[in-house]
């Protein structure tokens, strides 16, 4: 999967997720085969932690650590409804085959939904 920008704020952060969309998405599947602890160190907590300081710098330097950490996860947990509830939003959608050109309108939309929901939670802390 690949993120796609959104506009000008954040386009430089936004790259820097695009850069490693593939290799956090490969991250997540690894989760299926190897333990826990192994995966979480080695794999995505690099990844996470870049996803934390792109959502930091969105958010402001006011966030706490802990409202950082839950809107990351709220990102990931986007691609993770996608990948693990696949079998029950294809029968539900039909048209939806989850080919390259779709799964790139769904990082899209993602991105674009993520974005906007990080600078209205930034705008509230004003």
């Amino acid at each position: 999967m690949r993120w796609v920008a959104a506009g000008p704020a954040g386009e430089q952060d936004l790259a820097r997720i695009r850069a490693r969309g593939d290799a956090f998405v490969a991250g997540l599947s690894l989760a299926h085969w190897a333990p826990a602890s192994e995966v979480a160190g080695e794999e995505i907590g690099p990844m996470a932690g870049t996803l934390m300081d792109i959502v930091r710098s969105l958010l402001g330097r006011a966030a706490s650590d802990a409202q950082v950490r839950r809107c990351s996860m709220s990102v990931v947990s986007q691609v993770l409804f996608y990948h693990h509830c696949r079998p029950v939003v294809t029968r539900l959608f039909p048209d939806l085959k989850f080919k390259p050109k779709q799964i790139d309108e769904l990082a899209q939309h993602i991105t674009r939904f993520s974005l906007g929901a990080l600078k209205e939670r930034a705008r509230q802390k004003r």
